[in-house]
């Protein structure tokens, strides 16, 4: 049986889902900075959570064994969304509904706080820190540029500017320049005081391969961890190269993540 949950519910999920650590972040994260019911939906069936945010973002989170996987998948089968996300033994039970219409990604979890953060030196970058909308425009003609960032349209421009709006935090993201545009960038997503995760890293494809990306990711870190005092920070790699930057800058891997992406047809 499934169970459609209310905003009076929002403080014993928080409880149960802060139990979970970094790995259940953007779904604390959401919870916080959203009205359960309005902006986001959230289901219970057996231990599992399923949170619908806009019909865009899907997030499940287990909290034990009891699975009752054709509840769910006939749950999600009714609902529209355009990507998943939650730990790795949270989404393989339902690898085989997703799998036809959906990218299927497993990456590594990794978290960072302010005692294991090692700063890159980037004295020799132009930094700009993103406030308002003429700055963040700035990050997106950077995605344009870059092939892995493709398929983002309007329309998800429109939902991302409504996410920040709703943050309990500032939104915060930072680009570095050359003389005309940003070479590279990243931002936070979901930030609270307790936790935010890294995302949208990017660099121009000339640019590659010296070290831009790692320094905007520290430059992020630095105003996150010491400046907005955000406790935890979290972001997904999957290769190796991504993984020995990060550990260079303090990150730590803590579980195996899942990130599932409609197919454009």
């Amino acid at each position: 049986m499934i169970a459609e949950l209310e905003e009076k519910d929002k403080s014993e999920l928080l409880k149960i889902t802060r139990a979970g650590g970094v790995r259940n972040l953007l779904f604390i994260n959401n919870l916080k900075n959203c009205k359960i019911g309005e902006v986001i939906k959230v289901y219970k069936a057996g231990d599992f959570y399923i949170m619908n945010w806009r019909d865009t973002s899907l997030l499940l989170i287990k909290t034990g064994e009891d699975c009752p996987v054709e509840d769910i998948k006939k749950l999600l089968s009714s609902i529209k969304f355009k990507v998943v996300s939650g730990e790795k033994s949270a989404l393989l039970p339902f690898e085989d509904l997703f799998s036809d219409d959906f990218e299927i990604k497993y990456n590594k979890l990794m978290s960072l706080d302010k005692s294991s953060f090692k700063k890159k030196d980037t004295s020799s970058y132009h930094l700009i820190e993103l406030f308002g909308p003429e700055d963040w425009e700035l990050l997106y003609d950077l995605y344009a540029k870059c092939p892995e960032y493709e398929d983002i349209t309007d329309e998800d421009k429109d939902e991302w500017s409504l996410m920040k709006a709703e943050e309990e935090y500032p939104a915060t993201g930072v680009v570095l320049m050359g003389k005309n545009e940003a070479l590279a960038g990243a931002y936070l997503a979901g930030a609270t005081k307790e936790m935010a995760i890294v995302v949208g890293v990017a660099t121009l494809p000339d640019w590659r391969g010296g070290g831009l990306g790692s320094a905007a990711v520290s430059e992020l870190c630095d105003i996150a961890l010491n400046e907005n005092n955000i406790e935890k920070l979290a972001l997904t790699y999957s290769n190796d190269i991504s993984k020995h930057i990060y550990e260079k800058l303090g990150f730590k891997e803590e579980c195996e993540y899942a990130f599932f992406k409609r197919r454009t047809k």
